[in-house]
């Protein structure tokens, strides 16, 4: 797999136009792998060879809704409700825990952007 990217696109915040995201897509179409990095975290996808070429032209096009359709947590420093990115200085988050059998285990990741709208961030 070549560790250059065959799509690549960073999202700028819009409260401070620094760097809320950044989605590549390595190739070739049959091996290919999504890689998103943002305040939450560092995510890997396998992409089937039947979803590439969509993948690909997602991210091309620089439009955050359709990857956010795609997968939200792909698109996880995106609001929908506002239709906004934003960094991590600018969502106010809380890891989310869930307790089972006496365990305590991490669950996910929620969210509240800077205009009071809430979503889960990474599940």
């Amino acid at each position: 797999m070549s560790r250059i990217p065959v799509a690549e696109h960073a999202f700028a915040c819009a409260a401070c136009s620094a760097q809320a995201g950044i989605v590549q897509l390595f190739g070739p179409a049959d091996d290919a792998e999504l890689i998103r990095q943002s305040f939450t975290s560092r995510l890997t996808a396998r992409i089937p060879v039947e979803g590439f070429d969509s993948v690909r032209g997602i991210i091309l096009s620089g439009e955050i809704q359709p990857l956010y359709d795609w997968d939200q947590e792909v698109a996880s420093f995106y609001c929908p409700t506002c239709r906004s990115c934003y960094c991590g200085d600018h969502w106010i988050r809380r890891d989310v825990f869930e307790e089972d059998d006496g365990f305590l285990w991490h669950d996910s990741i929620r969210g509240r952007c800077p205009r009071g709208h809430e979503r889960m961030l990474e599940d």
